[in-house]
């Protein structure tokens, strides 16, 4: 261990005393005449004596030079052993720093979620604008959320600020936002929004979306399985996958979508299915989507502390939002008229799922019931 500031001065003074008693050894060892002798020397050797003295003077600048190194040795002992002032050991670790809701909508890190989950979801379609853009055009889309929440609800854009988040807390509230990205997901929401396609090109009823729907998922529910624990951790399904579907585990993967490998590139949608939307148009819908699903997740991360009064306004800010409408009538027409309304937005398609991951399964259970 170092040794103490007192043993270090007593060390110190020592070290000089020492050095100082052997300079006066060397001094008096040199001087070997006495003035007695030096009478008795004739003058031819004065030279002699002259060179004696320089001896001397030699000596006494090497003693100096050794003080000065132990002096040197003292100073590099106190600087590197002996405490500072006020100095109490290892600094302590920073506290985390805390994020409120309203930081989080308007973080850098839901930004650039939330643009890799555009271009995850897009593909071509917004490739000429680069991924750096992408996510400057996201950053600048959600804080002009956080300016109309501002200007509309001032008491609801304060308590956003003053709510502060747990880190569990910020990655519940991004566990789902996280998904939109995911390749499952982007797969299946591709499946969807083009078997909803093929349904309006074949004029066909929400009947017959449900029967093709259903088909197309089929050989996807271990993805959607997967997903639904992921996304909802803490919640069970409605039924066991290997009794109300059996022989699911014994599916040949030939017949199974790779999930290992991102999806296909989305394709342009044909002119029936309305015209095609501006790059501004994706990434105003794309972004408020994401926020929509923020909002609703932070709501069940923080219970009580956000109010149901308050959570009405927030979601209100979505109002006119066609890819948030759904049916109120629950169960899987929830989930077919939400995404009537999503395509051809793939991340509203997303949010589709997410929503109504429940009905979906029990739509698939449904289906695969009647067709074993």
């Amino acid at each position: 261990p170092p040794p103490s500031a007192s043993a270090k001065v007593s060390a110190g003074s020592l070290f000089v005393r020492m050095a100082h008693d052997a300079d006066c050894d060397i001094d008096d060892a040199g001087d070997m005449s006495s003035p007695e002798d030096e009478t008795l020397l004739p003058k031819a050797e004065g030279d002699t004596r002259a060179l004696m003295r320089q001896g001397r003077a030699r000596r006494s600048t090497v003693a100096a030079l050794g003080l000065a190194a132990l002096f040197g040795c003292c100073a590099y002992m106190t600087i590197h052993y002996l405490p500072a002032s006020g100095h109490r050991g290892a600094p302590e670790p920073k506290s985390p720093k805390l994020v409120t809701a309203r930081g989080l909508l308007e973080s850098q890190e839901l930004a650039g979620l939330a643009a890799s989950n555009l271009v995850a979801m897009s593909g071509e379609r917004l490739a000429p604008l680069g991924a750096d853009r992408v996510r400057v055009e996201v950053s600048r889309r959600l804080q002009g959320i956080s300016d109309a929440i501002r200007t509309r609800y001032p008491e609801v854009h304060q308590e956003l600020g003053a709510l502060t988040l747990t880190a569990s807390q910020q990655e519940g509230a991004l566990r789902i936002v996280r998904k939109f990205g995911d390749p499952r997901m982007v797969s299946l929401s591709h499946v969807v929004a083009e078997t909803v396609a093929e349904n309006k090109q074949a004029n066909g009823d929400p009947e017959a979306l449900k029967r093709r729907l259903s088909s197309k998922l089929r050989p996807q529910l271990v993805a959607l399985k997967q997903l639904s624990q992921e996304m909802f951790p803490g919640e069970k399904m409605k039924f066991d996958m290997e009794q109300e579907l059996p022989g699911i585990a014994g599916w040949h993967p030939e017949i199974e979508v790779d999930l290992a490998t991102p999806a296909p590139k989305a394709r342009r949608l044909s002119s029936a299915e309305g015209s095609a939307r501006s790059l501004a148009a994706a990434l105003d819908q794309g972004v408020r989507v994401q926020a929509h699903t923020l909002f609703k997740s932070l709501h069940t991360e923080l219970g009580e502390k956000m109010p149901e009064a308050h959570m009405r306004k927030l979601l209100s800010i979505f109002d006119n939002d066609d890819s948030q409408s759904s049916s109120s009538s629950g169960g899987d027409q929830s989930f077919m008229s939400c995404i009537s309304s999503a395509v051809p937005n793939p991340v509203a398609v997303c949010k589709c799922i997410a929503d109504n991951m429940k009905e979906v399964m029990q739509m698939m259970s449904a289906f695969v019931k009647q067709h074993r």
